[in-house]
């Protein structure tokens, strides 16, 4: 079992098994979310992950056809992870 939390440190969360993968993200959402040239993200199987403290909101929003659930923290207003619905899996 491994935790972690979001930069603010209102949500934590913890996920069972691996991640599928780690990478380094350059959009300009993830440079400013952490002031530098890149967040460094993951993927989890959406099952594997649970909030522990803290609270969410989804949003769900449309992105040339794709239905992608935006994931932030509750009263921060600040970019946590999201999921394409389509897909069984988070990126955080």
């Amino acid at each position: 079992m491994y935790s972690g939390g979001c930069e603010c440190k209102s949500v934590r969360y913890q996920f069972q098994g691996e991640p599928m993968t780690c990478y380094a993200c350059h959009c300009t959402d993830c440079q400013t979310a952490s002031g530098s040239a890149f967040a460094l993200s993951m993927i989890l199987n959406d099952k594997d992950i649970e909030v522990t403290e803290g609270e969410i909101s989804v949003n769900t929003i449309d992105t040339n056809g794709i239905k992608v659930q935006n994931i932030i923290v509750r009263n921060v207003v600040r970019h946590f992870g999201f999921r394409q619905m389509s897909t069984p899996v988070l990126s955080l």
